[in-house]
Protein backbone atom coordinates (compact mmCIF):
# COMPACT_ATOMS: atom_id res chain seq x y z
CA UNK A 1 0.00 0.00 0.00
CA UNK A 2 1.00 3.50 -0.48
CA UNK A 3 2.62 5.54 2.39
CA UNK A 4 -0.15 7.65 4.06
CA UNK A 5 1.76 11.08 4.50
CA UNK A 6 1.99 10.83 0.49
CA UNK A 7 -2.00 11.27 0.80
CA UNK A 8 -1.14 14.54 2.54
CA UNK A 9 0.33 16.30 -0.44
CA UNK A 10 -1.93 14.36 -3.26
CA UNK A 11 -4.96 15.89 -5.08
CA UNK A 12 -6.28 11.87 -6.35
CA UNK A 13 -5.28 8.59 -6.32
CA UNK A 14 -1.39 7.95 -5.29
CA UNK A 15 0.30 5.08 -7.60
CA UNK A 16 3.78 3.23 -7.23
CA UNK A 17 5.71 0.55 -5.69
CA UNK A 18 8.30 -0.59 -3.63
CA UNK A 19 10.75 -3.26 -3.78
CA UNK A 20 13.28 -4.84 -1.61
CA UNK A 21 15.28 -7.83 -0.94
CA UNK A 22 17.95 -9.50 0.20
CA UNK A 23 21.25 -11.59 -0.13
CA UNK A 24 22.61 -13.37 2.89
CA UNK A 25 24.97 -16.25 3.48
CA UNK A 26 25.44 -17.98 6.72
CA UNK A 27 27.79 -16.85 9.27
CA UNK A 28 27.40 -19.21 11.59
CA UNK A 29 27.99 -22.78 11.39
CA UNK A 30 24.35 -24.70 10.41
CA UNK A 31 23.03 -26.49 13.39
CA UNK A 32 21.50 -29.74 11.73
CA UNK A 33 20.32 -32.91 14.13
CA UNK A 34 18.34 -35.47 12.10
CA UNK A 35 15.11 -33.75 11.05
CA UNK A 36 15.94 -30.48 12.33
CA UNK A 37 18.35 -27.39 10.81
CA UNK A 38 19.42 -23.84 12.71
CA UNK A 39 20.56 -21.51 10.47
CA UNK A 40 21.92 -17.46 11.13
CA UNK A 41 22.55 -15.47 8.27
CA UNK A 42 23.78 -11.88 7.42
CA UNK A 43 24.10 -9.85 4.67
CA UNK A 44 22.81 -7.04 2.33
CA UNK A 45 19.59 -5.92 1.51
CA UNK A 46 18.44 -3.05 -1.08
CA UNK A 47 15.11 -0.86 -1.36
CA UNK A 48 13.92 0.56 -4.32
CA UNK A 49 10.51 2.30 -4.19
CA UNK A 50 9.03 4.99 -6.76
CA UNK A 51 5.14 6.66 -5.89
CA UNK A 52 3.76 9.36 -8.60
CA UNK A 53 1.63 11.69 -6.54
CA UNK A 54 -0.90 13.99 -8.18
CA UNK A 55 0.06 17.11 -6.40
CA UNK A 56 -2.51 20.09 -5.31
CA UNK A 57 -0.13 22.28 -7.94
CA UNK A 58 -0.01 22.16 -11.73
CA UNK A 59 2.44 19.30 -11.45
CA UNK A 60 3.02 15.94 -10.12
CA UNK A 61 5.51 14.77 -7.75
CA UNK A 62 7.88 12.08 -8.89
CA UNK A 63 8.90 10.11 -5.83
CA UNK A 64 11.96 7.84 -6.14
CA UNK A 65 14.11 6.25 -3.73
CA UNK A 66 17.07 3.49 -3.62
CA UNK A 67 18.47 2.34 -0.28
CA UNK A 68 21.16 -0.14 0.89
CA UNK A 69 21.58 -1.91 4.43
CA UNK A 70 22.28 -5.04 6.16
CA UNK A 71 19.71 -7.83 6.38
CA UNK A 72 20.05 -10.68 9.44
CA UNK A 73 18.00 -13.96 9.58
CA UNK A 74 17.36 -16.96 12.02
CA UNK A 75 16.09 -19.90 9.95
CA UNK A 76 14.83 -23.16 11.72
CA UNK A 77 14.05 -25.87 9.52
CA UNK A 78 11.96 -29.29 10.00
CA UNK A 79 11.55 -32.20 8.20
CA UNK A 80 8.55 -33.55 8.60
CA UNK A 81 8.33 -36.46 5.94
CA UNK A 82 10.76 -37.29 3.40
CA UNK A 83 8.70 -34.79 1.03
CA UNK A 84 7.51 -32.19 3.55
CA UNK A 85 9.24 -29.46 5.48
CA UNK A 86 8.32 -26.94 7.83
CA UNK A 87 10.40 -24.12 7.60
CA UNK A 88 10.21 -20.81 10.22
CA UNK A 89 12.40 -17.33 9.53
CA UNK A 90 12.97 -14.22 11.04
CA UNK A 91 14.22 -11.55 9.24
CA UNK A 92 15.43 -7.79 10.27
CA UNK A 93 16.56 -4.84 8.05
CA UNK A 94 18.87 -2.22 9.51
CA UNK A 95 18.99 1.15 6.86
CA UNK A 96 17.78 4.42 6.57
CA UNK A 97 15.15 2.71 8.80
CA UNK A 98 15.38 -0.82 10.81
CA UNK A 99 12.08 -3.38 10.41
CA UNK A 100 11.48 -6.79 11.60
CA UNK A 101 9.31 -9.52 9.60
CA UNK A 102 8.90 -12.92 9.83
CA UNK A 103 7.75 -15.92 7.19
CA UNK A 104 5.95 -19.57 8.28
CA UNK A 105 6.47 -21.90 4.86
CA UNK A 106 5.82 -25.62 4.04
CA UNK A 107 8.24 -27.16 1.14
CA UNK A 108 7.20 -30.00 -0.91
CA UNK A 109 9.72 -32.17 -2.94
CA UNK A 110 8.53 -32.69 -6.21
Amino acid sequence: SVPSFYEKYASGPVSGFLVMSHVAVPIFLPYSKRNTLFAVWFGAMGLYSKFNVPGNTSSPIDSQEARIGFAGLVSLSHRISKKYIFQADYKYYFELNSYSGYSLSIGVEY
